[in-house]
């Protein structure tokens, strides 16, 4: 016979395991409710929410602007044709109300669709060609690599607030290129060991996003070359990825970077490090 006090911390824990449950079924929802204004491009199928300040002229350009991205970009991911729907939301807040998570931007990518504050969102519809490339649904791959692709393509030029940044194809964060703000962490002796952030999301969500976001899209740029300087290590960090959405541990992940990149990360991070240090942000303006 299990005692009083036994008994008593069973049902306790029962209970208490049923009201977690209840709690994590939250009311994220992939189409916002409410009566968006829509336009159509040969990619997207573009809402607007009522309230945002944008006329036809700027809406056509967009359109344009995210058609032209997605044409040039997802193909080379070997995504195949499909429309996105892009939601653009009033603000973060607006998110949070509509959808029940609020957030600057998200991509859904077994739905093809975004939701943003921002007019031509790269960062999140390359979320949509990049991590569809890796899996159709059940995606595995770390957020040190997801972001780190996603960062790549956070060109300031696509964005209202920082597009009189710079006009090269570079990821920016917070009003500097990622290679700056990997600089300035390295030089505060703040940048993470990349070999702890490779594998699953613990180490990597630890970190604010400025450190972590910085430093993958800043290596993910070195490795590849920014801009699609070198179209033929996209391919091969394509197959990376999809190599590596099953991996168990971040020493099968090292043996993958090694197969497909021909150098230990550890070396390729020390390169990273130099190239660095002798980044000057001044000429990139």
């Amino acid at each position: 016979m299990l005692k009083s006090k036994t008994k008593k911390l069973i049902v306790f824990l029962f209970i208490f395991i049923l009201i977690l449950s209840a709690g994590c079924d939250d009311d994220f929802r992939v189409i916002p409710d409410g009566d968006w204004e829509m336009h159509e491009s040969k990619y997207f199928n573009y809402y607007i929410q009522p309230g945002v300040e944008i006329d036809l002229e700027e809406i056509i350009s967009n359109l344009e602007i995210l058609d032209e991205f997605w044409e040039e970009y997802a193909n080379l991911w070997g995504y195949p044709v499909e429309k996105v729907d892009y939601y653009r939301f009033i603000s973060r807040e607006e998110v949070g109300r509509l959808t029940g998570v609020p957030m600057n931007g998200r991509a859904i990518a077994d739905e093809a669709v975004v939701h943003s504050i921002n007019d031509t969102d790269s960062h999140e519809v390359s979320h949509i060609f990049t991590m569809r490339s890796i899996a159709e649904r059940d995606i595995k791959v770390g957020n040190f690599w997801l972001e780190g692709i996603a960062m790549y393509y956070t060109w300031p030029h696509l964005y209202s607030a920082e597009k009189e940044l710079y006009e090269e194809k570079l990821g920016a964060y917070g009003g500097s290129s990622v290679h700056y703000q990997a600089q300035e962490l390295l030089k505060e002796e703040n940048l993470p060991e990349l070999e702890l952030m490779i594998y699953g999301n613990k180490v990597f969500n630890k970190y604010r996003e400025e450190i972590s976001y910085s430093a993958a899209g800043s290596f993910i740029t070195y490795l590849l070359g920014s801009a699609h300087s070198r179209p033929e290590e996209i391919e091969n960090f394509r197959i990376f990825l999809g190599d590596i959405n099953g991996a168990g541990s971040s020493d099968e992940i090292k043996a993958s970077f090694f197969e497909y990149f021909g150098n230990q990360l550890s070396d390729i991070e020390n390169e990273w490090h130099i190239f660095l240090e002798d980044w000057s942000e001044e000429k990139l303006k």
